[in-house]
Parts: structure tokens; C-alpha cells; sequence
């Protein structure tokens, strides 16, 4: 049977190092003419969305839901270009959060 840890625990797991190469043919895949720094006006502080917040609500379900521990596999393969990398992380990463909100409604479901 696995580990449980709770969802705090498993939502913090280090993701592994995503090993990189050079791209083959190197371009401008990370540059847009048509949209720069300069045309950021300003920047607001989003007051509703800290770490804070978000602990000082649900920290306790955090805390108090658990499920099995399932510890993070590294991809296979090199990456060398910004869309695998893109892809690879997302494939780690969004399993992991829905299994996390599923543990966390079943949690608060029988909780009421």
C-alpha cells in the first residue's frame, strides 16, 4: 500500500530537472514583433491572489486531505525547444493538480 501524504505535501514535490539541448534549428520561437515590454503600461498587485490568502483559507483542508503519495518521474528525453519543455511540464504537472482537487472535494464532500 502507498505512502499517504496530504495535499500540501503532494502539491510541494520538486519537479524533476527536464534535461536540454540546444534546439537543431534555432529561431525567434520565444520573440513576438508584435507585442514587447514596452507596451506593458502598468502593473497592479493582485491583493485577492497570495500565498497568504489561499493558506488562510484552505490551509486546513490542505492539511487534513490526504492521498497516496505518488512521487514525480522525470520525462525521458531531451528537450530542445520552448514548446516541448511547455508540453512536458504540463504533463507532469496537471495530473497532479487534478488528482489534488479531486482528494481535496472528496475531502470537504464528506465534511460537509
Amino acid at each position: 500500500m502507498a505512502a499517504q501524504v496530504n495535499i500540501m505535501t503532494y502539491l510541494q514535490e520538486s519537479l524533476p530537472t527536464i534535461p536540454a539541448k540546444p534546439p537543431t534549428h534555432p529561431g525567434t520561437d520565444t520573440t513576438n514583433d508584435s507585442y514587447g515590454a514596452d507596451d506593458i503600461k502598468t502593473i497592479t498587485v493582485w491583493q485577492e491572489f497570495s500565498l497568504d490568502r489561499i493558506l488562510g483559507r484552505y490551509q486546513n483542508m490542505l492539511m487534513a486531505a490526504s492521498l497516496d503519495a505518488d512521487p514525480i518521474k522525470s520525462p525521458a528525453g531531451t528537450a530542445n525547444s520552448e514548446e516541448i519543455i511547455r508540453a512536458r511540464i504540463f504533463k507532469i504537472v496537471h495530473p497532479r493538480v487534478r488528482r489534488a482537487l479531486r482528494a481535496g472535494f472528496t475531502f470537504l464532500t464528506g465534511n460537509n
